[in-house]
């Protein structure tokens, strides 16, 4: 709903151009991106203008992403015998401060922001006096353009592999 004026424009371009283009418009994307998602064209394009409106700029360039669900186990015990436990959030906190480390946040492009890993929700334990036996987490982890996306994929699900975190994939996008 947020391309309202930016849609009118592109009906107008397409009536009056002299070239052959074509307009595809998909829906959810601000959420799963459906739309997108299941668009197969069967040939091949030239380029796209894409309808966002990022302050008026133009934008030339588009970072992907990696984001999951995770979920870590750890064990339950009472919080008088912590020894006795695995606290499943601690075990968070320390995958997210390695997926921090992956040497693909070092890198910068000219016109992006820097590469950035995002715990955008949490949810773990159920009381101070318990250690926690589970936590639920949702990361996303962005990838510039300049990027090889299968090496960083690789070192992130490595990461995951060695915390031994359970993770449904919601977007993987280059």
């Amino acid at each position: 709903m947020d391309t309202k004026g930016q849609i009118v424009a592109l009906f107008l371009a397409v009536k009056y151009s002299k070239d052959p283009v074509e307009a595809v418009i998909f829906s959810d994307e601000e959420k799963e991106g459906k739309g997108s998602k299941h668009f197969n064209p069967k040939k091949k394009y030239k380029g796209a203008i894409v309808l966002e409106p990022t302050d008026f700029s133009i934008c030339i360039a588009q970072a992907g992403s990696i984001e999951v669900n995770l979920k870590i186990k750890g064990k339950e015990a009472h919080g008088a015998l912590p020894i006795c436990g695995e606290n499943a959030i601690e075990t968070l906190f320390s995958l997210y401060q390695d997926l921090k480390k992956l040497d693909h946040l070092k890198n910068s492009h000219p016109l992006f922001p820097p590469p950035y890993v995002n715990i955008g929700y949490i949810k773990g334990g159920i009381d101070c006096q318990i250690i926690p036996e589970e936590c639920l987490a949702q990361i996303e982890i962005s990838i510039l353009p300049n990027m090889d996306f299968k090496k960083v994929s690789k070192d992130f699900f490595k990461i995951l592999k060695k915390y031994n975190a359970h993770y449904k994939i919601i977007n993987l996008d280059p």
